[in-house]
């Protein structure tokens, strides 16, 4: 008796990526209570001078947050220097944290260093692309040319069986096959000598 042909398994779920517990808002409030708690005076300069990196947050739809990143970092770099100045003062008292900010230069240092951020994400995507623009568009005239000497060397057979090439670049080729070239013609008599060789 035929035994009976075994059920197919069920097609395997893709693995869904575990989201990090770094990403959840909760744990960042939860780690801001902590340490505000632990450092006031710290958490207050922190908190305070990372404000363009949260407008940056509420303002950048992008999934993967690249303005986001790049103002968070150059806003964090200013803001440390602020408080790392009020360390080395070794007076990390509340009072202290307010005559830091009380400051327009420390308020200079760390929102300018977040406008340079901006000022990154907004000039530097444009500028990568004119330079790939214009690579590729060397590129292409090499190419075309490439493509130009193969016609003039092979004929048009070869551009009439290539739909890529072109409309352009096909004329080009028939005004030069107008006047027959030397090339054409040693062409045409290697085709005739390997045929009389074979035979």
């Amino acid at each position: 008796m035929a035994k009976k042909p075994a059920k197919k398994s069920a097609k395997a779920k893709p693995a869904v990526a575990k989201k990090s517990p770094m990403r959840s808002p909760l744990v960042w409030l939860l780690i801001i209570i902590v340490a505000g708690v632990l450092f006031p005076a710290t958490m207050l300069l922190i908190v305070s001078g990372m404000v363009p990196t949260l407008v940056a947050f509420i303002v950048d739809n992008h999934p993967r947050r690249h303005a986001t990143r790049t103002v968070a970092y150059l806003n964090m770099a200013g803001t440390f220097i602020v408080a790392m100045d009020m360390w080395q003062s070794g007076d990390d008292s509340l009072q202290r944290a307010a005559e830091m900010l009380g400051d327009p230069i420390n308020w200079g240092i760390m929102f300018g260093l977040a406008g340079l951020g901006w000022a990154i994400y907004y000039t530097l995507p444009p500028l990568v692309l004119s330079v790939k623009t214009i690579s590729n568009d060397v590129q292409m005239k090499k190419l075309k040319q490439r493509q130009l000497e193969l016609t003039k060397e092979w004929g048009l057979e070869v551009a009439d069986t290539a739909p890529l090439i072109p409309e352009d670049l096909i004329a080009d080729a028939e005004e030069a096959m107008k006047a027959p070239g030397e090339q054409r013609k040693r062409t045409e008599e290697d085709k005739d000598k390997d045929q009389v060789a074979e035979s």
